[in-house]
């Protein structure tokens, strides 16, 4: 029987969350600068941030854009499976080089999966050989991205459940809200 990963959750305060927010905006930012825009010691800076870190809230690596590098092809996957090798198709499908997103749905397919590919050769060769050779697909549909509006690896993060930091958000954003209906339109 497969091992269920169990997630945690965690929550983020106030200062937790204007951390994160700034490295959002720049992941090289320095300590110093976070500190300093966040209007705290350095030694509380550097300690909020090796928490979120080894708590595994926040990740670095370097995000290339593929198109940029002569992949010509983004490819979207929607993978059906037989219901007792979902995992197992999901765990073969990632270890494939050219997969940068996979992951496990609901609704009219299981896996859900995204490549990048130099040209349409090498699309085929993927659907047809690679993807050909996992047990337990049963269709595969296929979508190709002709053209990128928006790619962002940063999101917003949920508001403040309560507390302080919370109210003092709820504020800011009322007092935003009330500026932009004052102001002319234009």
């Amino acid at each position: 029987m497969a091992r269920r990963r169990e997630l945690m959750t965690e929550s983020l305060d106030d200062l937790d969350r204007r951390v994160v927010g700034l490295l959002q905006r720049d992941a090289r930012m320095r300590t110093v600068r976070i500190a300093t825009a966040l209007k705290v010691p350095e030694s509380t800076a550097r300690k909020r941030l090796a928490r979120l870190v080894e708590r595994g809230i926040i990740q670095f690596a370097a995000v290339m854009d593929p198109l940029r590098l002569g992949f010509r092809v983004w490819a979207i996957f929607e993978i059906t499976t037989d219901l007792d090798r979902i995992d197992e198709v999901a765990r073969r499908v990632a270890a494939i080089p050219e997969t940068f997103f996979v992951g496990m749905t609901t609704g009219t397919t299981d896996v859900y999966a995204t490549a990048v590919f130099r040209d349409n050769e090498q699309l085929h060769e993927f659907k047809t050989q690679r993807l050909a050779r996992i047990h337990g697909i049963r269709t595969v549909r296929t979508s190709t991205i002709v053209r990128v509006v928006k790619r962002r690896v940063t999101y917003g993060l949920p508001q403040l459940p309560s507390g302080e930091g919370g109210r003092r958000a709820a504020r800011a954003g009322r007092a935003r809200s009330a500026a932009r209906a004052l102001a002319p339109d234009g």
